[in-house]
């Protein structure tokens, strides 16, 4: 995974919390 990819998963939680 890229690291836009993380940082969009923390910032936009669209239901699948991947990062507490």
């Amino acid at each position: 995974m890229s690291a836009c990819q993380t940082l969009q998963a923390r910032l936009e939680p669209d239901g699948s919390p991947l990062f507490p």
